[in-house]
């Protein structure tokens, strides 16, 4: 008599285990970087913010402003997020300061928006404050080696 073999054998289980364990190592670090950069935006979001505070102070005023009243907005510290630690107007230049986002190079890191004026026009540079979290913001935010 013929016996139907049912269900898998080790060997199956085995090599299905493997591909799965292969998979994780590849797919969690992918999946930090991605959630890391996540949280950035968060800071890129909250300076689009600030630059129309400090464009509208600019067109109303006819120069950039020095401090955050002079921009309309409130002090530093109460312009705060979960990944935003404040947002900073100086001269014009806006920085804006990330926390607990849980990577170290990244908690503590700037971005940094600098306006300059053409025909009456404000444009916009981002820089990173260091080249440490060049991985984690846009490649027009990224610190040149």
């Amino acid at each position: 008599m013929n016996t139907i073999q049912r269900g898998f054998t080790l060997i199956e289980l085995m090599i299905v285990v493997a591909i799965v364990g292969i998979l994780a190592v590849v797919a969690i670090p992918a999946y930090q970087d991605y959630a890391t950069r996540a949280k950035v935006s968060e800071a890129i979001s909250m300076a689009s913010q600030v630059k129309a505070s400090v464009s509208e102070a600019y067109i109303s005023n006819g120069s950039l402003p020095i401090t955050n009243s002079d921009a309309g907005l409130p002090p530093k510290a109460d312009i705060s997020t979960t990944y935003v630690e404040s947002a900073e107007v100086s001269n014009g230049l806006i920085t804006v300061a990330l926390q607990g986002t849980g990577v170290t190079a990244v908690d503590g890191a700037s971005l940094i928006f600098e306006p300059s004026v053409s025909n009456q026009n404000l444009t916009w540079t981002c820089q990173a404050s260091t080249s440490a979290i060049n991985q984690y913001v846009p490649a027009d935010c990224r610190v040149t080696l």
